[in-house]
């Protein structure tokens, strides 16, 4: 393989579970300019064990092929559809320095497999909510997108997961207690602001998952001004492209089929109808700091 992308800064996007991640993720990968593979985190995962790695082992060969062969038996990796063999002679190329360089480059080769003509290459995970710190450190340049929705709704999706085939080894393990959901929410979003109070401010973005489906051309539009890219109406159109060329991986549709149409602001406020009132107060309370920080009750 022949390097053919800008090696930009990366961006990262994060989020509680259910709370418009992947939404996001298809949105801004349909960007000519941007890609955004399937959820994989082996970034942080690997980080302990290959993270302190200098020239002399990334100079390796077989040490390297010991890095990739963890990549690629990574959970979810599988289904970027790129393996160890197609992996390898794109490292040796990019000759990789460093942990953070060896993982970006993982991100070029599959840039290169799936747009080559894109100039930056993003990531989402919910798991990240927790590791800001490691993710800013090991890319001092790079930009974190932080989508927030209101908790009674995320309460909703959550048990919408409870019926889902247990057989699917991707299939999310969610609560659907009210007490639990209140306190993994208010936890994960907790956990991005106090890291993004360690980083430059002008590295992180937060956007409510409300507005971004009531006029997702604005969200859109002031997200890529951001981003420093020029929004195109190919973002809106992003459910057009999942299922011509499945953005979103067939064994994750079974939770995710949204994605395969038009953005609706239909999900919003479900809790009214949905969550029963004892429920409501159970997340008002627990939640309630947080929740007035993103607006979602007075202050």
């Amino acid at each position: 393989m022949q390097m053919m992308i800008a090696q930009g800064a990366p961006f990262f996007v994060l989020g509680n579970p259910r709370s418009g991640t992947t939404l996001l993720r298809l949105a801004l990968t349909a960007h000519p300019a941007l890609v955004v593979p399937p959820e994989a985190g082996f970034i942080c995962w690997l980080h302990d064990q290959f993270g302190a790695w200098g020239g002399e082992q990334w100079a390796n060969v077989e040490l390297v092929r010991r890095f990739v062969d963890h990549v690629a038996g990574t959970r979810k990796f599988s289904t970027w559809n790129i393996g160890a063999a197609e992996l390898m002679p794109y490292l040796a190329t990019r000759k990789p320095a460093t942990y953070s360089e060896a993982c970006s480059a993982i991100y070029e080769a599959y840039v290169l497999r799936t747009k080559p003509g894109a100039s930056r290459w993003g990531d989402k995970n919910n798991y990240y909510t927790g590791h800001v710190d490691l993710l800013a450190m090991l890319y001092p340049l790079a930009q974190f997108i932080h989508i927030v929705r209101d908790p009674r709704d995320v309460a909703c999706s959550y048990r919408d997961t409870a019926g889902l085939d247990r057989s699917n080894p991707f299939r999310p393990d969610l609560p659907t207690d009210a007490t639990m959901i209140a306190v993994d929410w208010s936890a994960n979003v907790t956990n991005v602001r106090h890291g993004f109070s360690r980083i430059d401010s002008d590295r992180c973005y937060t956007l409510r998952y409300e507005d971004l489906v009531t006029d997702p051309g604005r969200q859109l539009a002031a997200l890529c001004v951001w981003l420093n890219v020029p929004f195109t109406i190919d973002m809106l159109a992003f459910w057009r492209l999942n299922r011509d060329k499945e953005l979103e991986p067939k064994a994750m549709l079974g939770w995710k089929k949204k994605t395969l149409e038009p953005i609706t602001a239909s999900q919003v406020c479900r809790f009214r109808s949905e969550l029963q009132e004892q429920d409501q107060r159970v997340i008002e309370t627990v939640a309630a700091s947080m929740m007035v920080a993103y607006g979602y009750l007075p202050s």
